[in-house]
């Protein structure tokens, strides 16, 4: 009787601790399940653009910045956040980022140089700066800028276990903070179909670097990543595909970059971007002007004479002086080129989107929604939101016919003016059957074995687990029987 006590004890208490195991791997016990954060009711300056108004007003920023200055007079703007996972945020280097950083939440991923976690502003190379200037600048104050430290170094040293935390990171935040949108201006070095080790190196960057960009979009935040950039004479794009991780994950919203001809106007690919068939959308990527950090600007402008055009070469960049802080430190803004520039105003203009209250909805957003269609690769985790951003893209030259994708613009230049002009249900650049039959990879080129078999093996965990539940309470409740039926023939 006591063997049989202490078994009924055993299976009750391996009943609660694999229900408790059960509960710590659940998407609920990831991190804080809090609600969406609040609708504002603060109203909000419309922003300044104090680098460049041209390419704000290029991509269709101005006027959908215009459209919600007035909305939100009747309609409070809902409050984002977008997480930058880049070098840091030197917060203090602009005016640009007053009120706009979370502060509270930023953290730094990269411990490799021996800075603490909360070393998130100390920005080397000032590229995380100059990525969140341009968001930064181009949007109100209800669009919050998540600063992850992830590079260290002037040349932005990166380790896998930072990335990968730093995702994590934000999939455990995303409901707390409401972050939408995860800028990646980042990614490996190129591979191209033409090298001899491209089948397992493709293999191995998606096993690598898939399950992060699925778990970003499974928490319903849009990784938005740079398609990389590659050296080439002036003048010259390079004559084949090189394919950058995670920009080729099924589920990112790969950025190329474009230039402006000063002369035609015409937009043109830039010869350091890279081009390939996984390409989403094109962005300004030429010669941007953003938030330059400390680290990245001399103390004063002793020894340095400007230029005919009155900029100041520094550190290999060109700087232009904006007068002083409000602690007497210079202001610089630093030019850059690169996708990594084009990105954040692809993250922008989607953080755009989401902060406006009249389009949470894909009827309000003027596209078609087919779940068994819109679900799968290459629109893996596709949202509502995502596809409209697609579909009124602005027809740049694509080679093929027009209205479909190629591979240097992918839908087109980025531009959100529809949106602004309500004009979402009458754009003809893009139909929807141009999005849902695009000319990528097939789905077939993204899925690995290894998906389905850890899909098999969590089946066959979660069936275990069913079974050892069920077989605790028949012992519980079998022992409870027996007792029963002891203690009536006993009396």
């Amino acid at each position: 009787m006591k063997l049989r006590k202490l078994a009924n004890k055993f299976w009750l208490w391996l009943g609660v601790a694999v229900m408790a195991a059960v509960f710590c791997l659940s998407p609920l016990a990831d991190g804080p399940f809090l609600a969406t954060a609040a609708t504002s009711t603060t109203t909000y300056a419309a922003p300044d653009y104090f680098y460049s108004e041209n390419f704000y007003t290029d991509i269709g920023v101005v006027d959908y910045n215009e459209y919600l200055v007035e909305l939100q007079k009747t309609s409070p703007l809902k409050k984002v956040t977008v997480a930058v996972i880049d070098s840091g945020l030197d917060n203090t280097c602009h005016p640009v980022f007053d009120g706009r950083v979370d502060t509270a939440n930023a953290r730094n991923f990269n411990l490799t140089d021996g800075r603490e976690s909360d070393a998130w502003n100390d920005d080397e190379s000032g590229h995380g700066t100059h990525v969140a200037g341009i968001i930064a600048a181009g949007s109100m104050a209800n669009v919050q800028i998540l600063p992850l430290r992830v590079f260290v170094g002037t040349d932005n040293t990166i380790t896998f276990n930072a990335f990968s935390s730093a995702i994590n990171y934000v999939c455990q935040m995303a409901k707390q903070l409401n972050i939408v949108a995860a800028n990646l201006s980042l990614g490996t070095k190129g591979i191209s179909e033409d090298q001899a080790d491209f089948k397992t190196e493709w293999r191995d960057n998606l096993l690598s670097y898939s399950p992060y960009i699925n778990r970003l979009r499974d928490a319903g935040v849009l990784p938005v990543v740079a398609a990389g950039n590659v050296n080439t004479k002036a003048g010259e794009v390079a004559s084949k595909s090189y394919y950058a991780f995670p920009a080729a994950c099924a589920g990112s919203l790969a950025v190329s970059a474009y230039y402006i001809d000063p002369y035609t106007q015409v937009k043109h690919l830039a010869n350091f971007s890279y081009h390939n068939d996984c390409i989403s959308l094109s962005a300004p990527g030429w010669q941007i002007w953003s938030a330059c950090c400390q680290a990245a600007a001399p103390a004063s402008l002793a020894g340095l004479k400007p230029d005919k055009d009155g900029l100041y070469q520094y550190d290999g960049h060109y700087l232009s002086y904006r007068g002083t802080n409000d602690d007497g430190t210079p202001l610089f803004h630093l030019r850059l080129q690169g996708t990594s520039m084009a990105t954040p105003f692809v993250t922008l203009c989607y953080a755009l989107i989401c902060s406006d209250p009249t389009k949470a909805t894909a009827d309000a957003l003027g596209v078609t929604w087919n779940a068994k269609v819109d679900t799968v690769a290459p629109f893996n985790y596709l949202n509502p939101q995502h596809k409209a951003l697609l579909l009124n893209a602005t027809d740049l030259y694509l080679a093929d016919e027009a209205g479909k994708t190629d591979t240097n613009f992918g839908y087109g230049g980025v531009n959100v003016s529809a949106f602004a002009n309500d004009q979402m249900a009458t754009q003809t650049s893009k139909t929807t059957e141009d999005v849902l039959a695009p000319s990528l990879p097939a789905y077939e080129d993204y899925v690995l074995p290894a998906s389905d078999e850890i899909k098999n093996w969590a089946n066959v965990f979660w069936v275990l687990c069913g079974i050892i539940v069920v077989t605790v309470l028949i012992n519980f409740i079998n022992g409870r029987i027996s007792n029963r039926r002891k203690r009536h023939e006993r009396e």
